[in-house]
């Protein structure tokens, strides 16, 4: 089906994002509407940068999604950096400790 073809028939594709390399992922979460979430790493100039995303756009899956990063930030240390994106203050990676802490 061409574009033009799918436009009239109302099918709408999304836009291909670039949010980095996904690292975690909680397939279901039971404690929202069992949505999935993901946790992706972006390469920065002042070190790796974590993004905690969803697709999914229920209505209220944006708190879910600051409060599941405000939650990594006060269990595992991280900073929110000035884009968004969570930091250890430290600016290294820790690969085992952002996944245990997601």
């Amino acid at each position: 089906m061409a574009n033009d073809e799918r436009r009239k028939r109302g099918v709408d594709m999304g836009e291909t994002i670039d949010i980095g390399r996904r690292i975690e992922l909680v397939p279901m979460d039971p404690h929202f509407h069992d949505i999935s979430i993901a946790l992706y790493r972006q390469k920065k100039d002042e070190g790796p940068a974590y993004l905690v995303h969803t697709y999914s756009r229920i209505e209220g899956v944006e708190g879910r999604i600051i409060s599941i990063a405000n939650a990594m930030c006060t269990l595992g240390g991280l900073e929110t950096n000035a884009d968004g994106f969570l930091q250890f203050p430290c600016r290294k990676e820790h690969g085992l400790a952002i996944k245990r802490v997601f």
